[in-house]
């Protein structure tokens, strides 16, 4: 079991008919909790009225990111959590959603279309997250455009450049958007660098989104980020170290289950 005892959930009395609602909303509480990817998504609720449905929740950090590098730009790009709502084992179809991002977590909200006339059972699935993944690798780089490809965990970290300017080491990168480097320090001759900030660079869509028949997003478009981290000081020997990331992964289980007796 891929969350074994980390997940909360229980039956809430309710009805879940959305054509009962006499045109209001219906406020269903959830509370379901689960811990995974050094993260704690919470689903708070869940709204259905006779035109829509909405969850609500927000995901934790469970590690304290503060301690990471002091280019907070770099933590907080990128925050994605993908749920699916399915109503009678049918799939509902997601109409948008937003999420905002801090230090401490973030908070999401996900649009659905109206439940189906009679639903007797919702679930609710987690597609895909944000997580955080402790590395510590070290990687030697050279001066200049002549360095090999950084591949870490399933990604591959690009080295466009490394170069130095006014006293200081700039190395300008690609990765996939969902690549985040929380946690990474440069090592000048021996001694550890940490950054001073990120220049934003270029975004290239690489591949674009995919639908089924029902027009049910089953690819996302993929994008690479273009950008250059500075770090003070120059030196003749330089290393890499990467001790922790946070990047997409991709999970499709069942998180929530209510079904009416």
């Amino acid at each position: 079991e891929l969350f074994g005892d980390e997940m909360e959930s229980g039956a809430i009395e309710f009805k879940i008919d959305r054509n009962k609602a006499m045109g209001h909303t219906l406020r269903i509480p959830v509370n379901a909790k689960i811990e995974i990817g050094q993260r704690r998504i919470e689903i708070k609720e869940l709204l259905a009225s006779p035109t829509s449905t909405v969850i609500k929740g927000n995901i934790k950090n469970t590690v304290d990111i503060r301690a990471d590098h002091k280019s907070k730009d770099e933590r907080l790009t990128y925050d994605d959590i993908k749920l699916s709502l399915m109503a009678d084992g049918k799939e509902v179809q997601t109409l948008g959603s937003s999420i905002g991002s801090s230090l401490k977590g973030s908070k999401f909200e996900i649009s659905y279309d109206a439940l189906p006339k009679d639903t007797k059972r919702i679930d609710i699935k987690l597609d895909s997250l944000s997580v955080f993944e402790d590395t510590k690798e070290t990687f030697k780089l050279n001066k200049g455009k002549d360095n090999d490809n950084i591949n870490i965990l399933d990604r591959e970290i690009i080295i466009n450049n490394v170069y130095e300017s006014e006293g200081n080491t700039y190395m300008e990168i690609t990765t996939y958007e969902d690549l985040v480097l929380s946690n990474i320090k440069l090592i000048i001759d021996g001694i550890d660098v940490e950054p001073e900030r990120i220049i934003p660079g270029e975004y290239e869509k690489v591949e674009e989104v995919k639908t089924d028949s029902s027009n049910n997003v089953i690819q996302r478009a993929r994008i690479k980020y273009t950008r250059t981290i500075e770090f003070k000081g120059t030196g003749e020997n330089l290393e890499l170290e990467i001790e922790r990331v946070k990047l997409n992964r991709e999970y499709g289980e069942i998180i929530y289950t209510y079904e009416e007796k």
